[in-house]
């Protein structure tokens, strides 16, 4: 009976995890400049890939009509994703037809008109040739790779494979795989708190406020009795007959919703969802600076112009969403007037819900009361300071390393940590953001002689988006300064680059 039982509950939460999708992307019907029009769960007019269905407006602007999703919920998330999988039938608990064939046939069926969105709880697999379409934080293959190498390479060698698989050539290969999308390591609580962020955007009640999950159920009804698919007033009614109109929400002018991207996991609708956007996507592979463009010559300027366009359109509140390297956060708040009248603010997912973190407003904290400081002495003839700030990762040691290897101008090494601890939950709130930004700088400027303060600086950050931005705003008095960016994915200790070059004396 337990195993009836488990068969069930699993089948539940498999319904529950199609059913967050579809909600957040019906979200999207709901933005100030939508380009969907309707939004559709288990739809039978699309097969192969039917679990949620995105239409979009005539007028969108996208190489593309729609957008179809398949989702393969996993109890377990020890598993990984591999193009064995990907061509094995009873991978999808089905025995006629693998994930591959329903990509091909899929967008055979569109026409090539529909981007396919493939979400798992599983990871893809390291090991396998799969994983190096995926390099970084993305989710779209680089389809470039599979066809790069030679029949015997290992990209060659799947991609003989799939081609056998399918039947196909290559070209329609190709096609067919730039079209999809995976978005792996989704679970069921991360996949929630990020609705639950789109639901209080547009005044509809998150879970965290409910006593019981009634999107769960309410997806679940609609995939059993129907009507499948709804436009934007269709949806609000049915929200509004199950109350969950939150109305209780402020009245009054919108913040100004303002987005700055350089990477495109959990940003990808950002141009939909923002008032002013800066995408420095094509700038990027994933997370890594592409050939040919330079932080000084391309990024930093930009970033500069357009939030300085910002700061002076002189709007009371401005929402901030920063999908994108600290540097370029760091240097987005670096623009920002320190007599700016505008109110800054992030929408910061939680424990307790979404909060609207306000990052003008400081406690007033003393710089002991934020930071234990270590002030370490590397060489006696060395002119600069380098400053490592340690708040998300315990990234001390390999900044020091860095520093020490790769750094012979810097003779002092300042390691800046919080004092309640090292982590994802180390910053509270938005007054603890402002005072963290605000204490940094007064710590540095006080640190430095004044000799060493007409030398370069060189920063290290590893921080929340939202205090590198109180750190680039007050930092806007700290003079010749130096950012590093660090690649996590490589797991490298002497993984930091130079980024983003600022003069602000």
């Amino acid at each position: 009976m337990s195993g009836v039982r488990g068969a069930v509950a699993a089948r539940m939460r498999g319904d529950d995890f199609q059913g967050r999708i579809f909600w957040s992307e019906a979200m999207r019907m709901f933005d100030r400049t939508p380009r969907v029009e309707r939004v559709g769960i288990e739809v039978s007019d699309y097969k192969h890939f039917d679990d949620v269905v995105v239409l979009y407006r005539e007028d969108h602007g996208r190489d593309h009509d729609l957008e179809l999703h398949q989702a393969k919920f996993h109890v377990r998330n020890s598993d990984a994703l591999s193009w064995e999988a990907m061509m094995e039938p009873g991978w999808l608990g089905v025995v006629n037809q693998s994930l591959m064939q329903r990509i091909l046939e899929a967008h055979r069926h569109q026409k090539g008109r529909a981007n396919l969105y493939f979400t798992t709880p599983w990871t893809v697999d390291i090991n396998d040739p799969l994983s190096k379409l995926f390099v970084g934080n993305t989710e779209r293959p680089d389809v470039d790779v599979l066809f790069a190498g030679g029949p015997q390479s290992a990209q060659g060698k799947a991609r003989e494979k799939l081609l056998a698989h399918l039947g196909c050539d290559a070209q329609e290969l190709r096609d067919a795989l730039s079209r999809l999308r995976i978005r792996d390591r989704a679970n069921l609580e991360r996949m929630q708190t990020l609705l639950d962020q789109r639901l209080e955007q547009h005044s509809f009640i998150p879970v965290g406020d409910l006593a019981t999950n009634a999107y769960d159920d309410l997806a679940r009804k609609i995939i059993q009795d129907g009507p499948n698919t709804f436009n934007a007033a269709e949806l609000r009614a049915l929200l509004e007959r199950a109350e969950l109109i939150d109305t209780s929400a402020p009245v009054g002018p919108a913040p100004w919703l303002v987005g700055i991207r350089s990477f495109e996991r959990q940003a990808v609708y950002l141009d939909e969802q923002m008032d002013e956007l800066l995408d420095l996507l094509p700038f990027f592979d994933d997370r890594f600076l592409r050939g040919g463009f330079s932080w000084n010559g391309d990024i930093g300027p930009r970033v500069r112009e357009f939030m300085t366009q910002i700061d002076d359109g002189r709007r009371d509140d401005v929402e901030l969403h920063l999908h994108c390297k600290l540097s370029i956060a760091y240097g987005a708040g670096a623009a920002v007037s320190r007599k700016s009248a505008t109110r800054y603010s992030f929408r910061q997912p939680g424990q307790r819900g979404t909060e609207i973190w306000r990052v003008n407003e400081g406690a007033g904290a003393k710089p002991e009361e934020i930071w234990n400081v270590s002030d370490i002495r590397l060489r006696e003839d060395a002119p600069d300071v380098a400053v490592a700030i340690a708040v998300s990762n315990d990234s001390a040691k390999d900044a020091r390393l860095y520093t020490e290897r790769k750094l012979p101008s810097v003779g002092r090494l300042l390691i800046l940590e919080p004092v309640n601890g090292v982590g994802q939950r180390a910053v509270r709130d938005g007054a603890h953001a402002y005072d963290m930004g605000e204490t940094f700088a007064n710590i540095v400027n006080d640190k430095r002689t004044p000799e060493q303060r007409k030398t370069m600086l060189h920063l290290l950050p590893s921080v929340p988006a939202s205090v590198a931005f109180t750190m680039g705003r007050a930092g806007s008095r700290l003079g010749h300064t130096q950012l590093y960016e660090f690649a996590l994915e490589r797991n490298d200790p002497e993984g930091y680059s130079p980024s983003i070059s600022l003069n602000t004396a």
